[in-house]
């Protein structure tokens, strides 16, 4: 009965790590299309998220890319 959970709590947190990537995604993708949005995103976050994608993008293999949309924004 321990391994059927084991497998089940297994399964359960790939399922929830697909659904955060998926969701995570599609917010990025808004963000990349809506200019305004991305620019009210505070300034700590988004270096965050350009430390994530960069690092994501290195994983990958792939060369990192240049995102305006991460870019403080002058004021």
């Amino acid at each position: 009965m321990a391994f059927s959970s084991e497998v089940e709590r297994q399964r359960y947190s790939q399922q929830l790590a697909e659904y955060t990537l998926r969701q995570f995604s599609a917010a990025r993708l808004t963000l990349d299309k809506d200019g305004m949005a991305a620019a009210k995103i505070p300034a700590s976050q988004r270096n965050k998220i350009a430390r994530w994608m960069c690092s994501r993008a290195q994983v990958r293999g792939s060369p990192s890319r240049s995102d305006s949309t991460l870019r403080p924004v002058a004021a």
